[in-house]
């Protein structure tokens, strides 16, 4: 037979050579340690607050609502009269969380036309109720 050869046998899978390990530099393990010190402390600095959900509406007078707002303590309000999707009023109430009950309101002055609110927390868009 011209030409022809043996197979070679197949030697089977070609493992690497063992890599040697290295101990980490002082930056990757502070970088780890910050990271897990962050964990240990709910995942960052606090910001003292966050933005608060919608619980109910009601009218008090003409053009003005209460809005009440999960129980927190109220640190500051932000209306964009026309930051809704379909151009209503956008509500964002910003605070700390409390536990427990309480009332946590405030009031929102809105244009004659205006039949309903944007929750910036949940992006909900809120009914108001029937004007007085």
């Amino acid at each position: 037979m011209l030409g022809a050869h043996p197979a070679a046998p197949y030697p089977g899978p070609v493992i690497p050579p063992p890599r040697r390990t290295r101990l980490p530099s002082a930056a990757a393990a502070a970088a780890v340690a910050g990271a897990l010190l962050a964990l240990a402390t709910a995942c960052g600095p606090d910001e003292g607050r966050t933005a608060l959900a919608i619980e109910s509406t009601r009218w008090d007078g003409p053009g003005r609502v209460v809005v009440t707002f999960e129980c927190a303590d109220l640190r500051s309000l932000e209306v964009a009269p026309t930051g809704g999707p379909d151009g209503e009023p956008l509500v964002t109430a910003w605070g700390r969380p409390r536990v427990g009950r309480c009332t946590t309101e405030a009031t929102v002055t809105v244009g004659p036309d205006v039949d309903r609110l944007t929750d910036a927390a949940t992006g909900t868009v809120v009914d108001l109720p029937d004007r007085p």
